[in-house]
C-alpha cells in the first residue's frame, strides 16, 4: 500500500522516487533515471540535427526524423521516469521530434499515435515484444513504419479530397460565368452544388436536396427539372446513371497530383 501510495503522491513533472512495475515490466532504476533520460536527449538531439540538416538527400533526413521519434518513444517507455503518463508523453514526445524535424509538417505529426490509438492491442504487443525478443526492437519499428506509411496515405486522400471539392466548386462558377445571368442560371447553379457525389440522386429528389433548391422549385413544373438537368448535362456538369443523377466531379481528378507509392 506504500508504494501505490507513493506513486499516487509523485508531483507532476518531477522523476519517480520509487521502482515502477507496469504488467511484467520493471521500469529503469530510479536512481538511474536522471542520467538515461539527458542521455536519451542528447542521443535524439544528435538525429534531428541529421534530420534537419538541408544539405543531406531527404531520404536521409526523413529516416532520421523517423527513427529519433519512434525509438525515442520507445526507450521513454523503457526507462519509465514518472509516475504516470509515461505512455503520453512518449507519444507527445514522438510528435514533438517530427515537428521539430524540420521535414515533417505539422499536420501529419501526431498519425502515429493515431496508427497506436487505433490499433492498441497490436501496440501493445510490440511494445512488449521490444523488450523481450531479439528482433523485437525491428518489429516495432516495422509496425510504426507501416501504420505511419498507411496513416500519411489516408490523410493524402482527405486532403485531395477536400482539394476537389474546391476545384469542383470553382469550376462550377466558372462555367456560368460564361452563361446567360438570372434566376435559371442561379437555380441551376445550386441544384449541381447541392448534389451529393457519393449517392445518385433521382428525379423526384432534385428539387428537395436544400431548402434553398425547394423554394427555387416551389412554384416550378416538373418540366423545369428536366430543362435544368438537360442544361447541365449539356454543359458536362452531371450524369445519369441507373439510379439518378451525380455531379461530374471525377473530371476534377485530371488535376490532382501523381502521387508514388512508398515502398
Amino acid at each position: 500500500m506504500d508504494i501505490f501510495m507513493d506513486i499516487f503522491w509523485q508531483v507532476c513533472g518531477e522523476y519517480t522516487t520509487v521502482k515502477l512495475v507496469v504488467g511484467n515490466y520493471r521500469g529503469a532504476p530510479p536512481k538511474d533515471v536522471p542520467f538515461l533520460i539527458e542521455r536519451l536527449c542528447d542521443w535524439l538531439n544528435s538525429f534531428l540535427v541529421t534530420a534537419g540538416d538541408t544539405s543531406k538527400d531527404i531520404s536521409e533526413r526523413f529516416s532520421y526524423a523517423f527513427f529519433a521519434a519512434t525509438l525515442g518513444h520507445l526507450y521513454l517507455a523503457w526507462i519509465h521516469p514518472f509516475g504516470d503518463g509515461n505512455g503520453r508523453t512518449a507519444r507527445v514526445l514522438e510528435c514533438a521530434v517530427l515537428a521539430n524535424s524540420g521535414i515533417v509538417p505539422w499536420v501529419s505529426c501526431a498519425l502515429l499515435s493515431d496508427h497506436y490509438n487505433r490499433t492498441r492491442t497490436e501496440y501493445y504487443r510490440r511494445l512488449d515484444e521490444a523488450s523481450k525478443l531479439e528482433n523485437g526492437v525491428s518489429r516495432f519499428l516495422d509496425y510504426a513504419a507501416q501504420g505511419f506509411v498507411d496513416q500519411l496515405r489516408e490523410q493524402t486522400a482527405e486532403i485531395q479530397e477536400m482539394q476537389k471539392q474546391i476545384a469542383w466548386k470553382n469550376y462550377v462558377h466558372e462555367m456560368f460565368q460564361k452563361q446567360t445571368q438570372g434566376e435559371a442560371s442561379r437555380r441551376r447553379r445550386l441544384l449541381v452544388l447541392s448534389l451529393p457525389v457519393d449517392k445518385a440522386t433521382p428525379v423526384s429528389g432534385l428539387r428537395h436536396l436544400s431548402s434553398e433548391l425547394a423554394e427555387m422549385y416551389a412554384s416550378k413544373s416538373p418540366k423545369t427539372v428536366s430543362h435544368d438537368v438537360n442544361k447541365l448535362k449539356s454543359l458536362g456538369l452531371v450524369r445519369l446513371t441507373p439510379d439518378g443523377y451525380l455531379p461530374r466531379i471525377e473530371v476534377m481528378s485530371a488535376f490532382t497530383p501523381l502521387t508514388h507509392q512508398v515502398a
